[in-house]
C-alpha cells in the first residue's frame, strides 16, 4: 500500500503547511479563481477556470470560439505501459480487452503479458519458480498490438526479464481466493522472487470474483455453494493477507465490479459463459475496465472501446461503467446498480416498424411453464421436471401451451424483440394422437424446427406446412439459465399478433434496411456496390463546422451554446488521401450536408468560398469525387442535417448516422481504408511500415512445380497468366512473427512456400488460398504461419480468379499489403562494425545515411547483353545463377557525388552500367569486379566513377564466384553497403 501510505504522508505535509499559514498576513489579493482537484495518485488533474466566449453569428449557423486557460499536470500524460500477470485463467479473462481499453485512455506504447497455468495457485507458482531451470510450465499470452498471441512451455525467468515491468499482478486461484491458510509461505516467495527480478516494478494484487449463482464447480463447496458467502470470505481474505503488506500497490477490486454488476439487470449467463469464468463478451470487458480504471487511475466514462458492439449496447455499457466506478471508489463492498430494468423496443413498436398498425390486430393469450421446453424429435409431452425429466438445459427454457392452426391462422405475425428467441416446435396428428418428429422415430416424416431470432415473421401456409399444433419454446439469445423473473418478462417479448379481420390481406414485411436502401440507390444511378468499401466514420452529435470561422469543430460536449446547434451532426476532417478521386458521397432523402473545405487547416475560407449545402428531395443524392470536387480545397468535413435545418432530439440526432454514407472503390484502397481494416481488428496502422512489394503483373508461382516464376514478361503463354501478379520470393527474415498480410474485399492470393528455392514442394502441400468474404481479411505472421518454410510469395488475384484487362492487373497491387511491425525493423543505419570500418579508415560515419537496397537473389545483370535483370525469379536457367545477388538500377541523382560503396572482406561486387536503359555496351567497356580480398573495399564516388554511365547496379558475390545455398545468398545483403553523404 505504498501509494496510499505516501498519500497520507502529503495530506500531513500540506495540512501542517496550511496551519503555519494561518497564522502569516491574511491580506491577499486575487483577480481569478482556480480551483484544482485531483481525484487520487495517478489520476488526471482538473482545472476549473473562469472562461471568455465570443460568439459570431451566421445567417444560418453559429460558431462559437472559446479560450481556455488550462495548468499542466505536475507529471506528464503517460503514454507507455507495460504489465505482467502471473496467474491463470481468471488474468485471461480479467486482461483480455484492456489493450482496446488502454489505447482508449491514451497509451500508445502497451505491452500486456500473462503467465498462465490453469487453475494455478500460489502453491504452484511458487513451486514453479523453484524450480525454474527445469520447469517450463506456462502459456505466454502477450499483447503488444492488440492482439494476443501465444507461446506455449515457457519458463517463468525467461518473461520475468523480457522488460523492465511497469505492474506485475499475482493472484490466487479461485477457489482459494477466501482462504486464508492458502497464501502463505507462497506468496512471499513469490513477492521475493518478483523483487528480485524486477526490483523497480509495482506489485498489484487482483482481487477475483466470487462464482455466478448455481454454480456446481468443485471448489464452491468451500463456501457452502453461497455466492454471497464466497465473496465475503474472498473482501476478509484481502484484508487480511493483501491490504497490510507494503509490498502491493494497490488492490484491482475485480470481483467487487462483478458483485456489482450482479445487482444490475444483467444475469448471470451474460455475465459468465459457465460455471465459474466471465462471458466472452460483458464478463471480460467488464474486468478489462476495473483493471484499467485502478491501474491507471483514469476515468473511464469516455472509453468508446467496445469489443463487441452487437452484445454490449449503451445500457449494457452504462451497467459495465458503474459497476466499476463503483467498485473504484468502494473497492471492499457491494453498491447497488441505479440500473435494474431493461428497457428494449417493444413488440409493438417493431411491428410499427414494419408499417403495420398493431390496432388491427389482437395479442394472443397464452401460458408459459417454466424450466420446461417441447422436443418433437423425443417425446410428445412437455420435457419438465414435473414430468420426469432431469435435463441439465431445463433452466434456459420456457415453453407455451400447444396451439392449433384456428388459434394461429393465417395472416398472424410472431414478434420477438432483440436479445430473445424462440422454437416453434410442431407435431402432426393422426386419429387423434400426436406424432414424434421423422428424425426422431421416423413416424411423421417431418424435421424439428430450427430457433428463430427474426424479429418479425408473418404465419402463412407454407409455415403450418402439414403440422397440426405447435408450441414455442422461448429463451434468451446466449442460452444463459433464466430466474423466474425474467421468464415473466417474456410475456413482454414474445406476442403472437392475431388479425382482428379474417379477410385482412397478409401482410408483407418490408423494412427496407440500410444497406438494401444504399445498394438500390447506388445502381439505380448506374455505381456496383461491390466495386466499393464503405469508409467507417462517427458522427459528433450536436456539432458542425463553418469554415468561414476556422477548422475548429463547434460542438455542445465542447461547450457550445448557439441556438443552431440541435440541427447539425458533423464528420471528422477528411484528407484527399482518405477520400481520392471516383469516391462517392452519398445522401439519402430528405436528409442534406455541407461539404465544408480548407486549402489549410490554419486558415479560414473567405465567405463567399463557402461550400454550398446539397439538398434531397427524392431517391437521395451520389456525388462522384474528383479533382473538381475537391478544386483548391485539401481538406474536407461534413455537416449533416435534415432537409430544412429542423432542431432535432437524441434519436433523430443519432439517425444522422445511417443518412450519409462515403464509399471508396475498392481498386484504390486509400490510407484511411487501410487503417479502417487494421483498426476494426485491433490494429494500429501507426505500429506498422508497409513492405516495399515488387509486384509482377501476368505473373505466378507454383510451388509444386520449383520457385520459378512463370510470367508473360518471360514469355508465358499459359492461358490463366492472366488472372494473377506475383510478389517477389521472401524470406524468413524479412517477414519476421507480428507482419500482418491484409487482402481487401473481393480479391484473394495463395502464400507459396517453399523450404528451399532449389526443391518444389509436393502437391499436396500447396499453401491454399486465402479468400475474402465481405471483409479484408487479415492474417498475422506466426511460427505456426511459417510452418516448415523458409521463403514465400505471394500470388494475387480476383476472388473467382476471372481474367483481369490491364487496368484491373495493376489494382492488384493496391489490395494486397504487407504490414512490418515497426519495433521488429531494423532500420538501415550504421551498426558499430562497419562504423568501425569506416573510421579505421578516417571516415565519420554520423556523416552519412544508409541507402535502401531491393535485392533479388539468383540473379544478376550483364551489361554487355542488355539492361534485363537475369533471375531465377524471371525464369532464367543459367547455371551460374546461384553465385549472384542483384541490387535495383540507379540514377547519378540517387548515388551523388561523395557517395561511398563499400563491400566487406571475402566479398565482391561488378557495378554494372548503361549509357542508356536501351543500349546494352560492348563487352570491353563492361565494368571489371571490385574484390575486396584482404580487407574491406571503400569506393567514393565522382564524376569519373560515373563516367559516361548514366544508370548503375550492381552485381554481388562471394569473391571467387562460389555456387551458394539459399542462406549464403541471403547473407549477401549483409555484406555489401551504399552510404550517401548527408545534406
Amino acid at each position: 500500500m505504498k501509494k496510499i501510505l505516501s498519500l497520507i504522508l502529503v495530506l500531513t505535509m500540506i495540512i501542517v503547511l496550511v496551519a503555519c499559514n494561518a497564522n502569516t498576513d491574511k491580506k491577499t489579493t486575487s483577480a481569478d479563481t482556480t480551483v484544482e482537484t485531483t481525484e487520487k495518485p495517478g489520476t488526471e488533474t482538473t482545472v476549473e477556470t473562469t472562461t471568455a466566449d465570443t460568439t459570431e453569428t451566421t445567417e444560418e449557423e453559429t460558431t462559437t470560439v472559446e479560450e481556455t486557460t488550462t495548468n499542466e499536470d505536475p507529471e506528464p500524460f503517460k503514454t507507455s505501459i507495460k504489465i505482467l500477470a502471473i496467474g491463470n485463467s481468471f488474468s485471461v479473462d480479467s486482461m483480455e480487452y484492456l489493450y482496446g481499453i488502454l489505447k482508449d485512455l491514451g497509451y500508445t506504447d502497451i505491452v500486456l503479458a500473462n503467465l498462465y497455468v490453469g487453475g494455478c495457485s500460489l502453491q504452484q507458482h511458487a513451486d514453479y519458480i523453484a524450480k525454474s531451470a527445469k520447469l517450463s510450465p506456462y502459456t505466454y499470452y502477450k499483447n503488444t498490438s492488440g492482439t494476443w498471441t501465444t507461446r506455449n512451455t515457457t519458463k517463468i525467468t525467461d518473461v520475468i526479464d523480457e522488460y523492465d515491468w511497469d505492474y506485475v499482478s499475482l493472484q490466487q486461484v479461485s477457489g482459494n481466493s477466501g482462504l486464508p491458510d492458502t497464501f502463505e509461505p507462497y506468496l512471499t516467495q513469490i513477492i521475493e522472487f518478483v523483487h528480485e527480478n524486477c526490483p523497480n516494478t509495482e506489485l498489484f494484487w487482483n482481487m477475483t470474483w466470487a462464482y455466478p449463482e448455481g454454480s456446481d464447480y468443485s471448489s464452491f463447496k468451500n463456501y457452502n455453494y453461497d455466492q454471497a458467502r464466497m465473496y465475503n470470505a474472498i473482501i476478509e481474505t484481502t484484508k487480511s493477507q493483501i491490504v497490510p503488506r507494503e509490498d502491493f500497490s494497490f488492490v484491482i477490486p475485480t470481483g467487487t465490479a462483478v458483485q456489482n454488476a450482479r445487482t444490475s439487470f444483467l444475469t448471470e449467463g451474460q455475465l459468465h459463459r459457465d460455471n465459474l469464468h466471465l462471458s466472452n463478451d460483458i464478463g471480460r470487458f467488464l474486468a478489462s475496465m476495473m483493471w484499467a480504471r485502478q491501474i491507471t487511475g483514469r476515468s473511464v466514462a469516455n472509453v468508446t472501446y467496445n469489443p463487441a458492439s452487437k452484445v454490449i449496447n449503451e445500457q449494457i455499457m452504462n451497467v459495465i461503467k458503474e459497476s466499476v466506478e463503483n467498485a473504484f471508489n468502494n473497492p471492499f463492498e457491494v453498491t447497488e446498480s441505479e440500473f435494474t430494468e431493461y428497457n428494449s423496443v417493444s413488440t409493438d413498436e417493431i411491428l410499427s416498424s414494419y408499417g403495420i398498425d398493431p390496432a388491427k390486430y389482437s395479442k394472443l393469450n397464452y401460458t408459459l411453464t417454466s424450466f420446461a421446453y417441447w422436443n418433437s424429435n423425443t417425446s410428445t409431452e412437455l420435457i419438465c421436471a414435473e414430468n420426469g425429466s432431469t435435463a441439465t438445459n431445463l433452466n434456459q427454457y420456457a415453453a407455451t401451451q400447444l396451439f392449433d392452426k384456428t388459434q394461429i391462422p393465417v395472416g398472424s405475425i410472431i414478434v420477438i424483440v432483440e436479445g430473445y428467441k424462440y422454437r416453434p416446435d410442431a407435431f402432426v396428428e393422426q386419429d387423434g394422437t400426436l406424432l414424434k418428429n421423422g428424425n426422431g422415430t421416423g413416424k411423421s416424416g417431418y424435421t424439428r424446427q430450427e430457433m428463430v431470432s427474426d424479429d418479425a415473421v408473418v404465419v402463412t401456409d407454407e409455415w403450418w406446412a402439414n403440422w397440426s399444433v405447435v408450441g414455442f419454446n422461448i429463451n434468451l439469445y446466449n442460452n444463459i439459465a433464466l430466474k423466474e423473473s425474467v421468464i415473466q418478462s417474456f410475456y413482454k417479448k414474445f406476442t403472437i399478433y392475431v388479425p382482428n379481420d379474417p379477410n385482412e390481406p397478409i401482410p408483407v414485411l418490408n423494412k427496407e434496411t440500410n444497406e438494401e436502401k444504399l445498394d438500390k440507390l447506388l445502381r439505380d444511378n448506374g455505381f456496383n456496390p461491390s466495386e466499393y468499401s464503405v469508409l467507417k466514420f462517427d458522427l459528433t452529435t450536436y456539432a458542425y463546422y463553418n469554415s468561414t470561422q476556422n477548422s475548429n469543430l463547434v460542438s455542445k460536449a465542447g461547450g457550445s451554446t448557439a441556438s443552431n446547434i440541435n440541427q447539425f451532426a458533423a464528420t471528422k476532417i477528411f484528407t484527399k488521401d482518405e477520400i481520392p478521386n471516383g469516391s462517392l458521397v452519398v445522401i439519402f432523402d430528405e436528409y442534406q450536408y455541407r461539404p465544408e473545405g480548407w486549402v489549410d487547416l490554419s486558415t479560414k475560407n473567405a465567405g463567399s468560398a463557402r461550400p454550398g449545402n446539397v439538398v434531397t428531395s427524392v431517391g437521395g443524392i451520389v456525388t462522384v469525387v474528383n479533382d473538381e470536387w475537391w478544386g483548391k480545397w485539401n481538406y474536407r468535413a461534413f455537416n449533416i442535417a435534415k432537409a430544412g435545418n429542423p432542431g432535432l432530439a437524441d434519436d433523430e440526432m443519432k439517425a444522422l448516422q445511417n443518412q450519409f454514407f462515403i464509399l471508396v472503390p475498392k481498386g484504390t484502397v486509400s490510407n484511411a481504408l487501410l487503417h479502417q481494416a487494421l483498426n476494426d481488428k485491433g490494429y494500429n496502422l501507426e505500429n506498422y511500415t508497409l513492405f516495399n512489394l515488387k509486384i509482377t503483373y501476368y505473373a505466378y508461382y507454383n510451388s509444386t512445380a520449383n520457385s520459378n516464376l512463370v510470367s508473360k514478361e518471360n514469355g508465358s503463354t499459359a492461358s490463366n497468366i492472366n488472372q494473377f501478379a506475383a510478389t517477389q520470393i521472401i524470406s524468413k527474415n524479412e517477414l519476421p512473427d507480428g507482419s500482418l498480410i491484409v487482402v481487401f474485399d473481393g480479391y484473394q492470393y495463395r502464400p507459396e512456400g517453399w523450404t528451399s528455392l532449389s526443391s518444389k514442394n509436393s502437391s499436396s502441400s500447396r499453401p491454399a488460398n486465402v479468400i475474402t468474404s465481405g471483409d479484408p481479411e487479415i492474417r498475422e505472421v506466426n511460427s505456426e504461419w511459417w510452418g516448415s518454410w523458409n521463403f514465400r510469395a505471394f500470388n494475387i488475384a480476383r476472388a473467382g480468379n476471372p481474367g483481369l484487362g490491364d487496368d484491373e492487373m495493376k489494382k492488384l497491387s493496391s489490395v494486397f499489403f504487407i504490414l512490418v511491425p515497426k519495433d521488429a525493423i531494423e532500420e538501415p543505419t550504421i551498426d558499430k562494425s562497419l562504423a568501425k570500418v569506416l573510421s579505421d579508415n578516417g571516415i565519420d560515419a554520423s556523416q552519412y545515411t544508409v541507402q535502401n537496397l531491393m535485392w533479388t537473389y539468383y540473379a544478376y545483370y550483364n551489361s554487355t547483353s542488355n539492361s534485363q535483370l537475369v533471375s531465377k525469379e524471371g525464369g532464367s536457367t543459367a547455371t551460374n545463377l546461384n553465385q549472384f545477388a542483384a541490387t535495383q538500377q540507379f540514377s547519378e541523382s540517387d548515388l551523388p557525388k561523395g557517395t561511398l560503396i563499400i563491400v566487406l572482406k571475402g566479398y565482391q561486387y561488378r557495378p554494372e552500367g548503361w549509357e542508356t536503359l536501351s543500349t546494352k555496351n560492348t563487352s570491353t567497356t563492361r565494368p571489371g569486379n571490385v574484390i575486396a580480398s584482404t580487407g574491406v573495399s571503400i569506393t567514393k564516388v565522382d564524376s569519373k566513377w560515373w563516367s559516361s554511365w548514366t544508370v548503375r547496379a550492381f552485381n554481388v558475390a562471394k569473391a571467387g564466384n562460389p555456387a551458394l545455398s539459399d542462406d549464403e545468398m541471403h547473407q549477401l545483403s549483409n555484406v555489401f553497403f551504399i552510404l550517401i553523404p548527408k545534406k
